[in-house]
């Protein structure tokens, strides 16, 4: 585990200890719903094997550091469903996601109202060029960063970090690049899934770095799957 940022161990120590010490939020919902919400056997497919990489430990370990209510807004939202579990799961949030994919964007909307979700808004949003929401309680991007090229990268924590109120947080996970086999294992899978898109990956340290000279205080830790993935998960909070 590595802590760092100004002023920012104690505060976000103190964001991770609360979040660990909560009393219970309730069950996590089950994933088999959000999948059956989709028509297409294909985007079926494609969502066992998020959730599959993904898993509901991860998400659960995850959601403990989103706030319990207000508004929290997702970058790179795709078929929507993490924010729908999110939203299914925290009843007291507004979660709003966005992506460049109409098609993606269309179907996840789809399956809010199947589902019945009220809480989660889905709507086309490009990550280059996005107005990231004023006065956010929370944010998150789950393997997005090393989609987009790394100014456009180092432009969204910026808007992030502006535009959360004090105390918000901003949770990211991403791939590290140690050790490499894990490294190249998920580097071939992201090519496979994305039709031939080459992955900016960030080392841990360099992702720390961007995120702390923008004014976050930052803790990080791997977290260990069974598969090589190498998974490394960043809470960052704007000081108060």
């Amino acid at each position: 585990m590595a802590i760092g940022g100004m002023d920012g161990p104690s505060e976000v120590t103190a964001v991770v200890a609360a979040a660990r010490s909560a009393a219970p939020r309730g069950h996590a919902p089950p994933v088999a719903p959000i999948i059956r919400a989709y028509d297409s056997l294909l985007v079926r497919s494609y969502c066992v094997l998020r959730f599959r990489i993904i898993r509901g430990r991860f998400l659960e370990e995850i959601r403990q550091f989103l706030p319990r209510d207000g508004t929290v807004f997702e970058v790179g939202c795709g078929f929507g469903l993490f924010g729908l579990y999110f939203a299914r799961a925290c009843p007291g949030l507004q979660i709003r996601g966005i992506d460049v994919d109409g098609r993606r964007v269309a179907l996840a909307e789809s399956a809010r109202r199947r589902l019945g979700v009220e809480n989660a808004a889905f709507e086309v949003g490009d990550a280059e060029s996005v107005e990231v929401p004023h006065e956010l309680d929370g944010c998150y991007m789950l393997d997005l960063l090393h989609h987009v090229p790394r100014p456009v990268a180092v432009s969204l924590i910026r808007q992030v970090y502006a535009r959360l109120r004090p105390g918000g947080v901003f949770v990211v996970k991403d791939v590290d690049t140690r050790p490499r086999y894990k490294m190249w294992f998920t580097w071939l899978l992201d090519v496979l899934m994305t039709r031939g898109e080459l992955p900016r990956y960030w080392s841990a340290d360099d992702l720390t770095g961007a995120l702390e000279r923008e004014g976050f205080a930052v803790i990080r830790y791997a977290m260990v799957d069974l598969l090589p993935y190498p998974h490394q998960l960043y809470v960052c909070v704007k000081a108060r």
